[in-house]
């Protein structure tokens, strides 16, 4: 169940958002927000057509800056690029939010996970046959080692920034599953006290555009990797 006080967070929010800053930042043509649709999440060239990705790749489906000059700055909608700006701000008001008003919580409770009284919950769930802990730990190490598999064996450009590096080429895989772990309880908090996920797929393509530049497919993988793992697990706790 979704408490009033966070539907009517959302209500606010989204009055404030849609109704009253965006029409604002549309019709001053801000971003040339006038030669798009307020509302839309395609983007667009410099002509107002749909924006041809294929146009600023080289063979290798990497992105090529010398291309991109000579095509056209990339335009996105109103809605769009706010959605965008807003993704940051939530994912920044989490951590914040989280740290100032749950951890204190988090951390005593993190402190007496070991030796905790047993509660009613914890006691009921105790006829049903717990699954060893070696389970969990094998099936991490086997998907791990698919994942990296999968980084190598396919064209996913993860490795070539890496290997110039001279560093492992895994990396940027464990990067990914790091950042999903470290929002995990952040993210977790909220969802369980608003029933409202944030998301991190904009903050990993974001991270990703900065280590593997003008690597499109590895922005991808990278993203599948932070975005999914994060919310993989908050399915599993919840459900």
């Amino acid at each position: 169940m979704t408490p009033f006080w966070a539907i009517g967070n959302i209500f606010f929010g989204f009055a404030f958002w849609i109704w009253f800053i965006t029409p604002i930042i549309h019709f001053t043509n801000v971003w040339y927000g006038k030669y798009m649709p307020i509302s839309t999440p395609a983007s667009y060239d410099n002509t107002g057509a749909n924006y041809n990705v294929s146009r600023i790749l080289n063979p290798d489906f990497e992105f090529d800056l010398a291309k991109y000059k000579a095509y056209s700055p990339l335009f996105l909608g109103t809605t769009f690029a706010l959605a965008y700006g807003q993704s940051f701000a939530s994912i920044t008001s989490v951590l914040v939010h989280v740290y100032l008003y749950h951890g204190s919580e988090i951390w005593g409770q993190f402190k007496e996970s070991l030796d905790q009284d047993e509660d009613v919950h914890m006691k009921l769930n105790r006829v049903y046959h717990q699954a060893p802990d070696w389970w969990y730990v094998v099936l991490g190490v086997v998907t791990f080692a698919i994942s990296i598999a999968a980084c190598e064996a396919w064209e996913t450009r993860m490795v070539t920034t890496l290997q110039t590096l001279l560093i492992q080429p895994w990396w940027a895989l464990v990067l990914a599953i790091v950042l999903a772990l470290v929002f995990f309880v952040p993210v977790g908090v909220i969802q369980a006290i608003s029933n409202f996920q944030i998301g991190l797929n904009v903050l990993t393509e974001f991270i990703a555009a900065y280590v593997l530049p003008g690597k499109p497919i590895a922005n991808m993988t990278f993203k599948v990797y932070g975005y999914m793992v994060n919310i993989s697990d908050l399915m599993t706790v919840l459900s």
